[in-house]
């Protein structure tokens, strides 16, 4: 139908009078209930949906039109500085550095250490009291632009050629384009990401923008005396609000599907290194991108941390193991290292350290969590090498050359980080030698993050791949499942004590167990591929590879299916109605002052809000109780104290002359209720005269207490 059209629902009964559910609030204005011919000023309790059809999509290429030139920001923040990177790395006879990776592992790889260049470049110039605006931003990504222009230019006039797309790059850019598409058509409704975490991520993004640089606390928004929360996606976020001049909020709902579909070319690259096979590479991101919940399912938490990382450790994980092909084992069996290939020059292995520490300094600021999973990765793919290689090489020579060039990694990336430490040892490492190991998690996997959508055929894949490995005695899947199980143990399972447990804990674990699933499920894939291929006859073989890009685009389209309508939508606190609001806010509530809004008991002790007020503060700039996760890092009482107001505010939104009294005592005069409701009864306050109603439209209202 139409849209704007009415509808009347008539419920009636012969018999015992109906109950209905709904609420005591008007807060859907736009439509009235009639209880036996009265209208009342209450709301029934109703969801609406629809089907993302053909008309739908067409809409949503027309209304994307526009919009097309964001590419360019995108390009700029997160491509084009590691794709300098890589050239830099290739002068001067290093470029058969380059070739050892095929175009579509180059451009991951040129991802990966973009995502870690930006976090260290606003670092290094925070500490060196350089602010950014835009106009310097804009001013970078040109310079940059040159720069990287000049040395291709320059590599391509001296005859150096790498390796141009094949039909398995074009294959793997069709699944980035499809897996990006959809992505983007999943947040269509959307005004600002879901659930809480953005809301802390927009608030520091918008203290850099500020600041033009790291803040040093969080004031005025948060009571917290440092700012040592991994801020390497922020930095990203406020480059691209810079570049693009969009809204922080819009520009993190792009930034976070556009790196949400980054996942695609990353898995190739993990997939791709450790098998050394290119086919298997494929499948795995098709598994990633399309089969698996996660990480499509990040959008719902806005996880975007995490998937930051996980999109900086394939790169890194490559140029680690590349740089120890050669260095320490001669057969090449490391993630990034070609099968065939020569041993790494100690120039190049140089330039490859270096590179190394760019990642694993960048991972450091963008996520710690993910910084011990590419450890413990590097640790498994170590031990099994070394059990491969131990009839080939001394012991104590692989160990040695290991803790030589691994060493000589870990010192630059402590060094290209170095700002940063000091905060982290105050907030991060003094904690954890503190407090000690903490109580074990059941072993118990949570089901949910694996096998929705296609995640039980993937995981059956991955099962197969384990085996086929196995039974060929290839050493990356014995390597991949001791990555699982160090992880889990590093998650204290209570099975042994690891210098990470506690700091990475069972969830963050499981979330990302798609990944090493996607590499042995692509595995599987490519080695049935291949029998298959030999049992067909000659004449038939020909066919084979449109039959299987018929068979991938097909996953493709199932895969979408499932994964489209994945958003929970108890995650969505915004409507579209809380933006003029909070535009209202901004300009009629001095900053100074503190906004109560609905809160709810988030977890481990904190409180968040629960509708469209909790984007005060990083939308109109005004404080809000309870505030953004980040006061959870402020000191003991002032947490307390944000813990007593709101659960205060719970146990007296029903009274409003004690909500009055409570708000008058701890300095609150504002009250936001936003078009989600929770606890705050509009009418009861409007009713009782102790709240002087300042707004109130399309279901959001504003109170001043008396």
């Amino acid at each position: 139908d139409p849209p704007d059209q009415g509808y009347l629902v008539t419920l009636t009964s012969a018999g015992p009078p109906l109950a209905i559910y709904g609420r005591s609030e008007d807060g859907y204005p736009e439509g009235a209930l009639y209880i036996n011919g009265a209208v009342r000023p209450v709301d029934l309790a109703f969801r609406t949906s629809y089907e993302y059809a053909g008309g739908a999509f067409l809409e949503d290429l027309r209304r994307a039109a526009p919009g097309l030139w964001l590419a360019l920001p995108l390009l700029l923040l997160l491509w084009a500085p590691g794709r300098l990177a890589l050239e830099l790395a290739g002068l001067g006879g290093g470029i058969a550095l380059l070739r050892a990776w095929d175009w579509s592992a180059r451009q991951a790889l040129a991802v990966g250490l973009s995502l870690a260049l930006v976090p260290l470049a606003l670092l290094w110039s925070t500490a060196l009291r350089l602010h950014w605006n835009r106009g310097s931003v804009m001013g970078a990504a040109l310079l940059l632009s040159l720069g990287l222009v000049g040395l291709i230019v320059r590599r391509r006039r001296r005859f150096e050629r790498l390796p141009l797309p094949d039909r398995i790059d074009l294959a793997l850019l069709g699944l980035l384009a499809l897996g990006l598409g959809f992505r983007l058509a999943m947040v269509r409704d959307l005004d600002v990401p879901a659930w809480v975490d953005p809301v802390h991520h927009a608030v520091i993004a918008r203290l850099i923008v500020e600041g033009g640089g790291y803040p040093v606390s969080y004031a005025p928004y948060v009571a917290a005396g440092a700012a040592n929360y991994h801020p390497g996606f922020h930095a990203l976020l406020a480059g691209l609000h810079w570049l693009s001049g969009l809204e922080l909020s819009r520009a993190m709902l792009l930034l976070g599907q556009v790196l949400n579909a980054l996942i695609i070319p990353a898995v190739y690259l993990l997939a791709a290194g450790l098998t050394h096979d290119r086919p298997a590479g494929l499948f795995a991101a098709l598994i990633a991108g399309f089969m698996t919940v996660m990480p499509t399912y990040y959008t719902s938490w806005g996880r975007y941390t995490q998937l930051t990382g996980l999109l900086v450790l394939p790169a890194g994980a490559a140029l680690l193991g590349r740089l120890l092909q050669g260095r320490v084992f001669r057969p090449a069996a490391l993630p990034g290292a070609p099968a065939q290939g020569a041993e790494v020059s100690k120039p190049g292995a140089l330039r490859l350290a270096v590179l190394s520490a760019v990642a694993g300094g960048g991972l450091l600021l963008i996520h710690y969590r993910v910084l011990g999973f590419l450890a413990l990765l590097m640790l498994a793919v170590f031990i099994s090498e070394l059990l491969r290689s131990l009839d080939k090489l001394p012991l104590w020579v692989s160990l040695s050359r290991a803790l030589v060039w691994v060493g000589a990694a870990l010192a630059l990336g402590v060094l290209v980080s170095l700002p940063w430490w000091r905060g982290l040892f105050n907030t991060l490492l003094r904690p954890i030698v503190e407090l000690g190991a903490s109580q074990p998690e059941p072993l118990a996997l949570d089901w949910g993050y694996l096998l929705p959508a296609y995640g039980k055929a993937a995981l059956w894949l991955a099962l197969a791949g384990l085996a086929i490995a196995i039974l060929r005695a290839r050493w990356f899947g014995p390597a991949l499942a001791l990555w699982v199980g160090l992880l889990f143990m590093s998650a204290n399972q209570g099975v042994v004590s690891l210098p990470l447990a506690g700091q990475i804990n069972k969830t963050s674990v499981e979330i990302m167990l798609f990944m090493p699933i996607a590499v042995l499920g692509g595995y599987a894939l490519s080695v049935a591929l291949r029998a298959l291929e030999r049992l067909t006859p000659a004449r038939l073989r020909p066919l084979g590879v449109p039959l299987i890009g018929l068979g991938m685009l097909y996953v493709c389209w199932l895969g979408i299916r499932q994964l489209m309508p994945v958003l929970n939508p108890t995650t969505l606190l915004f409507r579209q109605p809380d933006r003029p609001a909070l535009a209202w806010v901004a300009e009629n509530i001095p900053p100074d002052q503190t906004v109560l809004i609905n809160p709810f008991l988030w977890g481990y002790g904190a409180y968040a809000g629960r509708d469209g007020g909790y984007w005060i503060t990083p939308l109109a700039g005004v404080k809000t109780m309870p505030p953004n996760l980040l006061y959870g890092m402020g000191s003991k009482p002032d947490f307390a104290r944000v813990n007593r107001i709101s659960q205060a505010a719970l146990d007296l939104a029903g009274d409003p002359p004690a909500l009055r009294q409570m708000m008058i005592q701890e300095g609150v005069q504002y009250l936001f209720a936003g078009r989600r409701g929770g606890a705050f009864s509009p009418r009861l306050l409007a009713n009782s005269g102790l709240f002087e109603m300042l707004y109130a439209q399309d279901g959001v209202w504003v109170f001043k207490v008396r």
